[in-house]
């Protein structure tokens, strides 16, 4: 993937987080991440979008090889 690919995904990535968290602000609902094979991306989507703490509870990355 090009670094333009890159920067686009992370874009849309971040524009989906951002509308998750608003809607979830506005609803009064949480979120709480359990994680395995995505060694924390979730959580880390949703952290890069400032007021994320006003939502996210916090999140587990759990797994065994």
């Amino acid at each position: 993937m090009t670094d333009s690919a890159d920067e686009k995904l992370r874009q849309s990535c971040d524009e989906l987080a951002a509308g998750i968290l608003a809607v979830c602000e506005t609803c009064g609902a949480k979120i709480a991440c359990t994680e395995s094979l995505t060694g924390g991306l979730l959580s880390d989507a949703f952290v890069r979008i400032p007021g994320a703490s006003n939502v996210l509870l916090g999140s587990a990355v759990t797994y065994d090889i």
